[in-house]
């Protein structure tokens, strides 16, 4: 399980950094500003969920070879699954090493991955409480659908989902241009840009060491800013007006990070971003690159899920001989010219077979999953360069099976049924 979530975080940082790429390189210079929004909520979205995706070997050998696509998927993505069943068998950890200092190793980037969750989350919590604080201990009037919270000190406008904070007194501020940092506002909590980042903010805590969040959460509130500025700057003379504003409004002072602020550090961008032609509608098509990129990498997560061999019993054997699936199980036992190799027991479960390694002493136990792969040939999935193949008499009874493994070849007898 635990190597499983770190496969899933890895696919999906991985899918999140290609999609920012192609973010970055086609489409952050345009002035599209509602698609570009959605176009970074679906990246993340997409994110999440590709590498969840099973496609069924069938469709999949449909739309591409399967073995085109093995050899450019990471080695990481490349694990089997642990099934409910076998975890009562044996310790869940060992599944994924037999090694004491691999799973030192494990549990060490383990802790520290929590404790990093729990940090984020802390941070997240705290920042969540500042903002409560400040609703509970300012004045505040309601305006149609929105709270007016009136703020002290030099701190610059900002919303929260539909509270909107305004100090009148700050930078001396005309009631116009108070009045067009309301509306500026109003925006932000129409558009429910608050859900955007909190939403984000909520996923970053579980991929806090990945830093092409920073990035995605300062291009998101950059395009909520633009897309507020295009609504309130309006033309010609009004532009040029609101730039003015946006210019007299710049400050250091850093209001919350899930807040939308009227200002910040990057007025000088959107005050060229209103002056900024439109992009022409048919730049548009750049955001179906989205599109083929998640097919793509669906189909390469799906493929790494689903290697050769890997699909259930009923798939792979329609159209060849095959046993029972409880023939196969049982111990089997090595001649005795091997003598240093220990009884192989093999378990079925949920229609899979699984071998059970009894390791040596102080030494965890482990089960590995064959894969079939023709007649009663079955290859390792831990990519061991190990497999089996059973042995059948006249009787079609499984009587024992040939152990293939780097350091030779070796005979094993079925002694006894194990179910």
């Amino acid at each position: 399980m635990i190597i499983s979530l770190f496969q899933y975080l890895l696919a999906s940082s991985l899918c999140l950094m290609i999609f920012s790429a192609v973010y970055r390189l086609l489409i952050s210079g345009l002035t599209h500003f509602s698609w570009m929004r959605i176009y970074l909520i679906c990246s993340l979205v997409l994110s999440l969920t590709l590498p969840l995706i099973n496609i069924p070997a069938p469709w999949r050998s449909e739309l591409i070879p399967t073995e085109s696509l093995i050899n450019f998927v990471p080695k990481f993505l490349q694990q089997t699954e642990s099934t409910s069943a076998l975890n009562t068998l044996t310790n869940p950890i060992t599944m994924f090493s037999e090694s004491p200092v691999a799973l030192l190793i494990t549990y060490g980037l383990l802790m520290i991955y929590l404790l990093g969750c729990i940090y984020k989350a802390y941070f997240l919590a705290k920042n969540l409480k500042s903002i409560i604080l400040f609703i509970r201990n300012n004045h505040k009037v309601k305006e149609a659908n929105y709270w007016i919270v009136s703020l002290e000190g030099q701190i610059p406008a900002f919303s929260f989902f539909n509270y909107i904070f305004i100090n009148r007194n700050f930078k001396d501020l005309l009631d116009k241009d108070l009045q067009i940092i309301k509306d500026h506002e109003r925006v932000h909590a129409d558009h429910y840009h608050t859900f955007d980042i909190m939403f984000l903010e909520l996923i970053r805590v579980m991929f806090w060491f990945n830093p092409v969040f920073n990035y995605l959460k300062t291009a998101l509130q950059e395009i909520h800013e633009y897309i507020a500025d295009e609504k309130v700057a309006g033309e010609g003379e009004n532009k040029k007006s609101y730039a003015m504003l946006l210019l007299n409004l710049a400050s250091e002072t850093r209001v919350f990070d899930l807040a939308a602020g009227f200002t910040g550090e990057h007025i000088k961008r959107r005050i060229l971003m209103i002056a900024k032609p439109r992009t022409p509608a048919r730049h548009k098509f750049r955001f179906f690159a989205l599109a083929p990129l998640a097919a793509i990498l669906m189909l390469l997560f799906s493929c790494s899920k689903n290697t050769p061999g890997k699909s259930d019993w009923a798939d792979k054997c329609a159209d060849c001989k095959k046993l029972e699936m409880k023939s196969y199980t049982g111990v089997y036992f090595p001649s005795k010219k091997d003598t240093f190799l220990r009884p192989m027991e093999i378990l079925n479960s949920s229609n899979r077979l699984f071998r059970f390694i009894e390791s040596a002493p102080f030494t965890p136990n482990r089960t590995v999953e064959l894969q079939f792969v023709a007649d009663n040939k079955f290859n390792y999935t831990d990519d061991s360069e190990r497999s089996i193949e059973f042995v059948v008499d006249d009787k079609n009874v499984v009587t024992g099976c040939i152990l293939r493994r780097p350091d030779g070849t070796f005979q094993l007898s079925k002694q006894r049924q194990w179910y």
